[in-house]
């Protein structure tokens, strides 16, 4: 069992028989957007239960019936939660990690999935720590560059202020091959705080939406097409009536 490619465009949970030579693809996106992210498993039955894919934000798919509707019962306890799962050896007692991009702490349960059950882990701990207010949502975004390619991304808007008014600030990723996700940012977060809209764009060379959306800037990650595609994103937002179109600007840093 491997997230693989395997002559593919995006990651894909695939099987390889020894004895045959072969590969199987078990599981692709439904929505054909972005890589596999992570994997559910059960050591007990050496076998998978779930699959999760990061788009705009992480997507859990089940194995069968059964356990996709114990991820949507409990996804429906953590709507706004992006979650990371693993499972005990014999996948009655699921560890949940959620995240999400307006809130500074993570919150971790544990799920008995067969009584939907969810459990808080470190109240205690928790209540003990001053904990920021919530901040902005991160809003996914697509749009399309001059070329005709769809690019992702997300977009954060102040509060009190009418969006077309907001001074727009393009923060962009490091790496260039990395990506951002639906995460708290505490240097997006201040700039939201102080008035700004923030778009944050995952231009070509970014990471999760296969391998051609990685490769398509054929290594023009200066003032050429990784550049068109950033511009394209504030043209975009400006025409979608957010922005004031005489204060914009590019930050080109990450903040980690």
């Amino acid at each position: 069992w491997l997230l693989l490619r395997h002559d593919e465009d995006k990651l894909a949970l695939r099987r390889w028989q020894r004895e045959s030579g072969d590969w199987e693809t078990i599981h692709r996106d439904p929505a054909l957007l972005s890589d596999a992210h992570a994997l559910l498993w059960s050591a007990a039955r050496e076998d998978w239960l779930a699959i999760a894919y990061y788009g705009a934000r992480r997507r859990w798919y089940g194995k069968d019936s059964s356990i996709g509707a114990q991820l949507t019962a409990l996804q429906e306890q953590l709507p706004e939660a992006n979650l990371q799962l693993s499972a005990t050896a014999d996948g009655s007692l699921w560890l949940v990690h959620a995240q999400q991009g307006d809130l500074a702490q993570d919150g971790h349960y544990l799920y008995r999935p067969e009584e939907n059950l969810l459990q808080r882990l470190f109240d205690q701990q928790s209540a003990a720590k001053s904990s920021p207010p919530p901040g902005a949502v991160m809003h996914p975004l697509t749009y399309r560059a001059s070329d005709g390619m769809l690019l992702h991304g997300y977009v954060l808007l102040p509060s009190g202020i009418a969006p077309g008014t907001a001074p727009l600030i393009a923060c962009l990723h490091g790496g260039p091959i990395s990506r951002m996700y639906d995460e708290y940012n505490g240097g997006i977060q201040l700039l939201v705080n102080r008035g700004y809209a923030v778009f944050v764009p995952n231009f070509r060379v970014s990471t999760g939406y296969g391998l051609d959306y990685t490769l398509s800037a054929n290594g023009d990650v200066g003032n050429g097409r990784v550049l068109a595609d950033i511009i394209n994103g504030l043209d975009f937002l400006l025409a979608e009536g957010i922005g004031d179109r005489d204060r914009q600007a590019v930050m080109g840093m990450s903040f980690g």
